[in-house]
């Protein structure tokens, strides 16, 4: 009787900062990549200076932002505690652009008007962005929560 031997795929890895920036940022002046956090950070500091962009600014803006953003916490010996609760996302819109995502739901602890304005003036004091908005979609009535999109331009 034939046998199959099943092998499960390697395990996928996201390439790292230099590649990514090598492949794109010269390439195109439209584009947006979800990154893991510290691979966005390196990708952040490949750009360097860009017009009104200073990569050594912009990281000490996210890094204050990082620290107004509540983290996971799902509960005792829950795997994800203490991981950060939003998405980051590089790219272009001609100038550099960064896109700070996060989705609430019932059980979390929503980010107040205050503290998405304050993360907005945080990156127009300290990264010197030209424009720094937030939008909040309700996902209500279908289901309970809603995402918080951050977006961060410089010319």
């Amino acid at each position: 009787m034939p046998s199959q031997v099943t092998t499960p795929p390697a395990p996928f890895q996201i390439p790292p900062a230099d590649a990514i920036f090598d492949a794109v940022f010269e390439r195109s002046l439209f584009f947006r990549i979800e990154l893991p956090y510290d691979t966005a950070i390196a990708f952040i500091r490949r750009i360097d200076k860009y017009n009104d962009f200073e990569a050594g600014r912009v990281i000490d803006g996210l890094e204050h932002i990082d620290r107004l953003i509540p983290r996971i916490t799902g509960g005792p010996g829950h795997p994800n505690n203490g991981n950060r609760d939003y998405t980051i996302t590089v790219g272009r819109e001609g100038s550099p652009v960064i896109y700070l995502e996060r989705f609430e739901y019932a059980t979390k602890a929503s980010l107040a008007d205050k503290s998405m304005k304050d993360i907005c003036e945080e990156m127009k004091l300290c990264a010197l962005a030209d424009e720094a908005t937030f939008e909040v979609e309700d996902y209500r009535p279908f289901l309970i929560g809603r995402k918080i999109r951050f977006r961060f331009w410089w010319d």
